[in-house]
């Protein structure tokens, strides 16, 4: 259960599906062995991406079960491909690095900013 701050709740929340490969870890993802670590396992990779002003939350997708909290603060950088406008690598203190496939990528980054 996430409760919002008073300036997160002033300020509202952005939020959109994506597709999280490394939803299990980086080492998972690359050694996976067909299970629910794999990063084409459908109901584990399938989630929600919730931006405040604050926080970046990942939630489970049709249950809202909360994955992870990444202060905005400890977001290190943000790494995109030119040969994809969906994909992208998420960088953040204190957590491995995430994976991404998010349709509306460009609309993300502008409201990260």
């Amino acid at each position: 259960h996430v409760v919002l701050s008073p300036q997160e709740e002033d300020r509202g929340v952005w939020s959109s599906q994506l597709t999280h490969f490394t939803h299990a870890g980086l080492d998972a993802m690359f050694a996976c062995r067909g299970d629910a670590a794999a990063p084409t396992h459908r109901s584990a990779r399938a989630n929600v991406l919730v931006l405040t002003c604050e926080r970046l939350l990942l939630c489970t997708t049709g249950t809202w079960r909360l994955r992870k909290i990444v202060k905005l603060e400890d977001v290190q950088q943000v790494l995109v491909s030119e040969h994809s406008r969906t994909i992208f690598l998420l960088q953040a203190r204190g957590s491995e690095d995430m994976l991404f496939d998010l349709g509306v990528r460009r609309h993300f980054l502008d409201e990260l900013e």
